[in-house]
């Protein structure tokens, strides 16, 4: 759960509090790069203080239903399978269509006497901003919370002005479009966005027949993928179909293993006192930077011979921080030395 945020005031990024089974913690970079036990930062700090600190800003998104289990109510979101996983290409087909995918956070909105916002997951949020949203009781509609521009930001922290970018139409009122075609809920789209009439409310760029070129194009741009989509295909809720199918373009890095800090986010895992990893990248000056974590968990045990080593990483891109989108861990590089590897050390 976030218990409050704070904006900064060089960069303008949004810093969360965050609730954990053993305490708060923030995901600034100063809590990241903490040496004292319990980790702490300026924001810990300050949230500490209570009454005695001015009020942080007002949470971008905060949770109501707490972070299990999931809201009964919320609606079951249709998931898209990788391209690269998919028996069959859409470039050039016409009975597929291509949209620009973007970074944020997936938002289901479900219309009753006010908005209602879900996560992927069905937990429940508020965004104040769009409080006064006036749409027929039942609608429900599937989009992207995202920072402005179409260039992947948010994974890099970016959380200035998000915008609301729907892509597609569950139901309007009592009307149920879930079984009809998604060129007919994306006619949907155009006009539910058309009668909000609102300024950070919008429609995902349609890019035509899927062209793999022009994606590779738009990628390099700094837009995170393509997702392509049957046009004849229906919406499947709670379901992974590959009617929809997502391309995005993933390079590998090189990135030391720095602790074994990083959280456990299974109770399960927690319980059996399961560690992570994390990473960084030798700053030059016989130092290390601390980036992010890795996604691996395990015995603390099993992972101590990995600390201080170099891995091989797959990531969707990666940001100014050198933290990386989705690193997936590859391999260890014995046959390279931590000082190597500096930041935005890039094999492909």
């Amino acid at each position: 759960m976030i218990l409050a945020t704070y904006r900064s005031s060089r960069s303008g990024e949004v810093y969360e509090i965050r609730d954990a089974s053993n305490g708060p913690y923030c995901t600034c970079m100063g809590w990241k790069m903490s040496k004292a036990q319990p980790k702490t930062c300026k924001h810990l700090r300050e949230y500490g203080a209570g009454a005695n600190v001015p009020a942080p800003t007002v949470p971008l998104a905060q949770t109501v239903q707490g972070e299990r289990p999931r809201d009964a109510s919320a609606p079951a979101a249709m998931l898209a399978y990788d391209l690269a996983k998919a028996g069959h290409s859409p470039w050039g087909d016409p009975r597929w269509s291509a949209e620009v995918k973007l970074d944020g956070m997936r938002v289901l909105m479900v219309m009753g006497d006010r908005p209602r916002f879900y996560s992927r997951s069905g937990l429940s949020y508020q965004y104040p901003w769009m409080a006064d949203i006036k749409l027929p009781a039942g609608t429900i509609l599937d989009g992207e919370l995202v920072p402005p521009g179409e260039q992947s930001q948010y994974a890099q922290g970016s959380r200035v002005d998000l915008e609301y970018v729907l892509f597609d139409v569950l139901a309007v009122g009592e009307t149920d479009l879930r079984h009809r075609p998604w060129s007919d809920r994306r006619k949907a789209v155009e006009l539910v966005v058309g009668q909000l009439n609102h300024p950070r409310i919008k429609a995902t760029r349609l890019l035509g027949i899927p062209d793999q070129s022009a994606a590779e194009k738009l990628m390099e741009q700094g837009v995170e993928g393509v997702m392509l989509k049957l046009v004849t295909s229906q919406y499947e809720s709670g379901k992974r179909s590959w009617s929809w199918l997502k391309y995005k373009m993933t390079h590998t890095y090189e990135v030391v293993i720095l602790d074994m800090e990083g959280e456990c986010t299974s109770d399960e895992r927690k319980l059996l006192g399961w560690k992570g990893l994390r990473y960084g990248y030798a700053d030059g000056r016989g130092d290390f930077l601390l980036a992010g974590s890795l996604g691996v968990t395990g015995p603390p045990e099993e992972l101590a011979p990995m600390l201080g080593k170099v891995a091989e990483v797959k990531g969707y891109g990666r940001g100014e921080s050198g933290a990386l989108r989705h690193p997936i861990f590859l391999r260890l590089r014995d046959d390279k030395r931590p000082e190597e590897c500096t930041a935005f050390t890039q094999l492909s």
